[in-house]
């Protein structure tokens, strides 16, 4: 109950928004935007969704699914993690992913912990850097990047602490009524991924691309409705709009409204920039959703035969 309210707390930010922006502008902002910057937009979406079926591939290992039975659920826990407070949403993608391959909840679950671990710290590595470029006409950002930096500093840490930390909560979790057995697998699963230095290692230049794509994605939809930005710029208000909707545990119309000020500090008009912010959300939950109404057929009628045929 307390997510759904959550949820609709956020859909209302959305529409007080709109409101104040105006809904006649938000939609002739939207029609301004070139056909072919949308064209650029979905095809850089739909590839930073291949990437990151990739890094979920690499996680799981040998045993892994085929791209098209790890796409539906992805696409899913997208859609729900931009919808859900601080992406909340998204251990329905492992929920899902479990089902379509057959793998346990508990090693779908470590592989999602993991992976998300890896987005944030390769998100903060390119933010700073994009974020430090801009930060002299923009403010607001010039007094996040201590605060990015130091995330950073502590994601690191996290990641060579969390072994040890996690076996000794193993025994703890294995003690909890009912759910103790699968909580101690995943804790054993999550530890030795996070001991596998070498494949995270692998694994930091495949998230630095899927960001890239991320921010052509944005890029693409706000030079096609006219805002004057590079890409750089770009990167600085798609990480500052997601990390600031991850940390108010309302994504949407909170990362919306601050890519708005954001491109207000890059001289974007207000009303233009949070209308553009707003299509580029609008459109890729478009994708997402999509995608994972096509990806059963995608994924074919498989059997439990053939799905242990593939692993094998």
């Amino acid at each position: 109950m307390r997510r759904w309210l959550v949820i609709v707390a956020s859909l209302a930010i959305v529409l007080a928004l709109v409101k104040v922006v105006g809904f006649r502008e938000v939609a002739d902002t939207w029609r301004s935007v070139a056909p072919a910057a949308i064209a650029v937009s979905v095809l850089a979406y739909y590839a930073s969704l291949a990437v990151r079926i990739l890094a979920w591939r690499v996680l799981i290992g040998a045993d892994s699914p085929p791209y098209r039975r790890l796409a539906g659920p992805l696409a899913i826990g997208f859609v729900l993690g931009h919808v859900a407070p601080a992406k909340s949403g998204e251990p329905v993608a492992a929920l899902l992913a479990a089902r379509a391959s057959g793998l346990p909840l508990s090693r779908t679950l470590s592989v999602l912990a993991a992976e998300r671990g890896l987005q944030l710290l390769t998100l903060l590595a390119t933010f700073l850097p994009a974020a430090a470029r801009t930060a002299g006409s923009v403010l607001a950002v010039r007094s996040a990047l201590p605060a990015a930096a130091v995330a950073l500093v502590l994601v690191l840490l996290g990641f060579l602490r969390a072994p040890a930390l996690l076996a000794w909560l193993r025994p703890r979790l294995a003690a909890l009524p009912r759910v103790g057995p699968g909580a101690a697998r995943f804790a054993d699963q999550l530890r030795a991924l996070l001991l596998d230095r070498g494949r995270l290692v692998r694994l930091v230049p495949v998230g630095i691309l899927f960001w890239t794509l991320q921010y052509v994605s944005l890029w693409a939809i706000l030079r096609g409705g006219g805002a004057a930005v590079n890409l750089i710029e770009a990167a600085t208000v798609a990480g500052a709009a997601i990390l600031g909707g991850t940390l108010t545990l309302l994504p949407l119309g909170t990362q919306d409204g601050i890519s708005a000020l954001v491109l207000g500090g890059l001289g974007v008009p207000l009303a233009r920039g949070f209308s553009l912010a707003l299509f580029h959300t609008a459109l890729s939950l478009g994708c997402g959703a999509a995608l994972a109404l096509i990806a059963p057929a995608l994924a074919g009628r498989d059997t439990p035969a053939t799905r242990r045929e593939e692993t094998d």
